[in-house]
């Protein structure tokens, strides 16, 4: 983060594990997981938040036990936010008049069945000098069960890329949606969408 990145002032942050890693006892939250990293960040000047939305226990994928999900750090000193609603797995973001966000951070389409099994997208509003910025943070499906791009099988099996595909979609409706409500918007979509470029859920 301070070597490669240069101190970035926000952050996505993809595969974070709860507190007790990889054990099926208690609970979700990841706050101890996201305060050892901010605590490791060497950024003069910087001070890091986190922004988290513990998910449903066992439900969205990745190993078991672990209740990865996606979430993101940002330098308060460069970055405004505003808190807005109550955030939880399963409570939906809305795009308000001028691109208000009804909860943030919040989820998008948490309920949908594209994203069933699947760890849920997060989104923030920040201003930035009299702009806002959103910044979406992604983790799409593995490529678990496809073929090697280079192994024996051919032609190439991308059965998961359905899902992909499918979750593209999504975000594309939820950016369309800041677009209409915000022309100015300043929006970011980034994460592990586990694929490559010229695939079709990129594409899409």
């Amino acid at each position: 983060i301070t070597n490669s990145l240069g101190c970035p002032d926000i952050l996505g942050l993809v595969e974070v594990q709860d507190d007790n890693g990889l054990d099926f006892m208690g609970n979700s939250h990841a706050q101890i997981t996201i305060n050892k990293i901010i605590a490791a960040i060497d950024c003069d000047g910087k001070s890091y938040r986190s922004l988290n939305i513990n998910p449903s226990l066992h439900t969205e994928g990745g190993q078991p036990g672990g209740n990865i999900r996606v979430a993101m750090i940002f330098d308060e000193n460069k970055l405004g936010f505003t808190r807005r609603g109550v955030q939880g797995a399963r409570v939906e973001t809305r795009v308000l008049r001028g691109g208000i966000l009804s909860t943030n951070p919040g989820r998008i389409f948490p309920n949908e069945r594209a994203f069933l099994r699947t760890r849920k997208s997060i989104i923030a509003q920040f201003d930035f000098r009299g702009e806002s910025i959103y910044v979406i943070v992604n983790h799409f499906n593995s490529k678990l069960g496809d073929s090697g791009q280079w192994g024996a099988v051919h032609p190439i099996k991308r059965g998961s890329e359905r899902k992909r595909a499918k979750l593209a979609y999504k975000m594309n409706d939820f950016v369309t949606l800041i677009e209409r409500r915000n022309p100015k918007a300043k929006i970011a979509v980034i994460g592990d969408f586990n694929a490559y470029l010229n695939e079709a859920p990129m594409k899409i």
